[in-house]
């Protein structure tokens, strides 16, 4: 048995997670306000989280620091990526931690949407990188076959622990954009799988 332990996430001393754009009716409502509270996601502005906004590849390295509570600093190799940016010492800690790889040797392109199947690798990466010991296996999807060669590991690991599934049509859709309201959702059940 593996045991996994991640970092407490500080609860926000103030902030409100009552976005204008979110009504409480909407599938993704309860996700937004668990990862606002605790502190992994912001909104856009004081009364929009822009839950159908496409997540950047920035936003999700950034959410993946706050929820490993790290304090790293440092720099990259990215031309893109300055050390003073929102996301430069999250990009710094993962490159560091050979979480994530850039576009080229030279960009990280922080403000490019993440597709699905990067999220994926992405969130592998990450949760092996924190002790948990993933299942291997083909991704179980109608356009499996439409996956990337370098992501299909990851994205059937990511469907084998139950944290990404596909749409009603039993789809994957591994190349369009992932939302941040999907994301918000994917850390919520992080967090309840392991009891965070």
């Amino acid at each position: 048995m593996v045991e996994v332990i991640f970092a407490a996430v500080q609860q926000p001393s103030t902030g409100s997670t009552n976005f204008s754009d979110v009504p409480a009716n909407q599938w993704y409502a309860p996700a937004v306000s668990y990862v606002t509270q605790r502190g992994l996601f912001s909104g856009v502005s004081e009364t929009q989280f822009a839950p159908s906004q496409p997540m950047t590849r920035g936003m999700l390295v950034s959410v993946l620091h706050r929820f490993n509570g790290t304090s790293h600093t440092g720099s990259s190799p990215f031309a893109d990526v300055s050390s003073d940016a929102w996301y430069g010492n999250a990009v710094s800690w993962a490159y560091a931690n050979n979480l994530v790889s850039g576009v080229s040797d030279t960009s990280f392109a922080p403000n490019t949407p993440i597709t699905r199947e990067q999220a994926a690798v992405m969130l592998a990466r990450y949760l092996k990188f924190s002790g948990v010991a993933l299942e291997n296996g083909t991704p179980d999807f109608q356009d499996t076959p439409s996956i990337s060669g370098y992501a299909k590991e990851s994205v059937g690991a990511m469907q084998k622990v139950g944290l990404l599934s596909g749409d009603n049509e039993g789809n994957f859709r591994p190349d369009a954009q992932i939302t941040r309201a999907e994301i918000a959702s994917i850390f919520m059940r992080l967090c309840q799988k392991y009891g965070i």
